[in-house]
């Protein structure tokens, strides 16, 4: 019971009806820059299939930050297009992101360093204020949940456990944390953890955001979205090498 009302839960935030097929390579423009995205290996970008499920993934975005894709397991794309409508697992998933006031804005290789110098002595510091601006957001959404789907949701965001940096190249460093999450629906509730990968990215001079997500049960997770986050970022960087 507990394991169906999580799935459920966060199918609601990225289920919808589907179309034809996924994408596995997008295109974007930063401040009149080129971008290529592409999938990471086994996913697909939902956003031709499910435009509802792309909302919705863009309504859960920091205001700060601009969603430029998001990537699905072609394993529950298929789902998707089979049955419209249906309640999808959404055990993993992975997005990019931009932040707004950057996105006119050209990234030296100083400034980048820079960057990743901070967030290599942010390791482990999560800040009460920064714990409640998170849990802000997340009763925000929690509301609007409970108003599309007309029934109380509250989501929880307990104390994040830092894993440490374990990617680093002169146009990227990623890290990776632990975060346990709390979700009620109604009167029933369920506890789960979520691992994540966060890699900032220097690509074509624009600061980008790659944020890789799995349930987590056991160290294979973590094992997982390091490596996942790995070649996805290595894949970003040569997608958009000169020439390409």
């Amino acid at each position: 019971m507990k394991k169906g009302l999580m799935v459920l839960l966060l199918a609601m935030l990225v289920c919808a009806p589907s179309s034809n097929a996924g994408t596995k390579l997008v295109e974007v423009s930063l401040g009149g820059t080129n971008i290529k995205l592409p999938a990471p290996g086994g996913f697909s970008e939902v956003s031709e299939v499910s435009p509802q499920t792309r909302s919705q993934a863009e309504r859960l975005t920091i205001p700060q930050n601009r969603l430029l894709a998001y990537f699905v397991p072609d394993a529950d794309l298929e789902r998707l297009k089979k049955s419209q409508g249906a309640t999808l697992e959404y055990q993993r998933y992975t997005m990019v992101q931009t932040l707004r006031a950057a996105e006119s804005l050209n990234m030296s290789t100083q400034d980048f360093r820079g960057l990743a110098q901070r967030v290599r002595q942010e390791q482990g510091q999560f800040p009460e204020r920064d714990r409640e601006q998170a849990q802000a957001y997340v009763d925000d959404a929690s509301d609007r949940l409970s108003k599309e789907r007309g029934v109380a949701v509250d989501l929880k965001v307990g104390q994040p456990q830092a894993l440490g940096v374990f990617a680093d190249g002169d146009d990227y460093i990623a890290s990776a944390l632990l975060a346990k999450m709390k979700a009620a629906m109604g009167e029933k509730s369920v506890e789960f953890v979520i691992v994540s990968a966060s890699g900032f990215l220097r690509v074509k001079n624009k600061l980008i955001f790659a944020w890789v997500y799995s349930k987590y049960d056991s160290q294979e997770d973590i094992d997982w979205v390091r490596a996942a986050a790995k070649d996805w970022i290595q894949g970003i960087l040569s997608a958009n090498q000169p020439g390409t």
